[in-house]
């Protein structure tokens, strides 16, 4: 039974961090082609309903994330909330931002709505690590700054784990600590493609260690059996409790996006027939990514 989905409400990104494993997938000239609007999140968030109520799922949860920064795409955003606002209470919501373009009506948007969306900041660790990649620092820790004086306390940091925060990992943990962030998920850079970034996934679960142990929550549960993604320490959920929901159609994962002989339904298609195809696509070893394993193969 399906209780997860991800959301890529569009295509667009004013960063281009060179380890965002959608690549060129994000600001091409097609970008249109790949954005939700309000209708197309009221049809999604049906079906959702609909499945929640013929199955008697306790909780849905969505991430309106993906292959884009979802708050440039802020309109679909809060049809989203008021429809799960509205709906049965029991679809809960999740985005993760930037920071860099959000403003305060937005964070009082919610703060009005924080028990239906959790709006989370990614953070690579201290300024002169963070913009490496991600750049504009200031911009996005003021932002959390003000997340803070509404909300009274720190939001969830979303962080990337390159071959510089293993080198730094006492400085990137100590941060953290030192700054209030005790809710830090921690994401593993995909595949081998950027010199000098890649890391193992021996070194990434050692790190994992490390940060539980000096105390940091995570969505990571080290040594756990939890379906999620491989991405954060966990067991790969493809064929099981999560879809990944584009324009362009369904797919096992985000991985798969664009690949049409992983499609699993249109965007729009209702999830009962979506659960039927998904099957087919059983990850036969969670432990390891099933992206990964059909790449190594060459099934791809």
């Amino acid at each position: 039974m399906k209780n997860r989905a991800c959301i890529s409400i569009n295509a667009r990104c004013n960063l281009t961090c060179n380890y965002c494993h959608f690549g060129k997938k994000v600001n091409t000239l097609n970008w249109r082609e790949f954005e939700m609007s309000k209708e197309d999140i009221k049809l999604i968030l049906s079906n959702v309903s609909t499945y929640i109520k013929d199955n008697n799922v306790k909780e849905f949860k969505i991430g309106l994330v993906g292959s884009g920064e979802p708050l440039l795409s802020f309109g679909a955003i809060q049809e989203a909330v008021l429809f799960a606002a509205n709906d049965n209470q029991k679809i809960k919501l999740y985005t993760i931002t930037n920071g860099t373009t959000l403003n305060k009506k937005q964070i009082k948007f919610f703060h009005k709505f924080k028990d239906i969306i959790d709006l989370n900041f990614s953070l690579d660790g201290p300024k002169d690590i963070h913009e490496v990649v991600r750049k504009n620092y200031n911009k996005t820790f003021k932002n959390i700054i003000e997340y803070e004086r509404l909300f009274g306390h720190k939001p969830t940091i979303n962080s990337v784990v390159t071959r510089l925060t293993i080198k730094e990992q006492e400085r990137v943990v100590n941060y953290f600590l030192e700054n209030g962030f005790k809710n830090v998920n921690f994401s593993i850079v995909f595949g081998d493609y950027i010199e000098g970034v890649s890391i193992t996934n021996e070194e990434y679960y050692n790190f994992l260690k490390y940060c539980k142990e000096k105390g940091l929550n995570m969505r990571q549960m080290v040594n756990t059996k939890k379906y999620d993604c491989t991405k954060y320490g966990n067991l790969c959920a493809v064929g099981r409790n999560n879809i990944y929901i584009t324009k362009k159609g369904v797919f096992p994962c985000g991985r798969f996006q664009n690949l049409n002989k992983y499609l699993i339904g249109q965007f729009d298609s209702p999830l009962k027939e979506i659960e039927l195809i998904m099957k087919k696509f059983l990850n036969p070893n969670p432990s390891k990514c099933y992206y990964e394993m059909l790449q190594e193969n060459n099934k791809l």
